[in-house]
């Protein structure tokens, strides 16, 4: 009988690999309701924003449908076949927003400004 030969290191073992094997038919089971289509993108602007359009392209062209959620006053992110934008209003605007970046404020208190 298999169950008289198992010692107990062998009985983990078994159990271990039953575990194993239940757990990967459950997310296979899931592979349907797991695969996404849909992505949404709340980017800053600058270089972050840069990089992460080289990664939307393509992910658009294989066919998810991607939102780019910004503030109203961007400077880099526009318009674009790839993605859906969706414009949220800040209390700022664009004059404000260009002084008050990191280099503005760097170069302001070396220069006392």
């Amino acid at each position: 009988m298999l169950v008289a030969t198992c010692t107990p290191s062998s009985m983990a073992c078994l159990l271990r690999a039953v575990w194993r094997v239940s757990a990967g038919v459950f997310f296979l089971s899931l592979w349907g309701m797991a695969v996404g289509d849909k992505l949404l993108v709340v980017p800053q602007d600058g270089s972050h924003w840069l990089s992460m359009k080289d990664i939307i392209e393509p992910l658009s062209e294989k066919g998810h449908d991607i939102v780019v959620l910004v503030p109203e006053v961007s400077l880099l992110v526009k318009e674009s076949k790839y993605y859906t934008r969706r414009i949220y209003p800040v209390p700022y605007d664009e004059e404000e927003m260009i002084p008050s970046g990191h280099m503005g404020k760097r170069t302001q208190s070396y220069f006392g400004k």
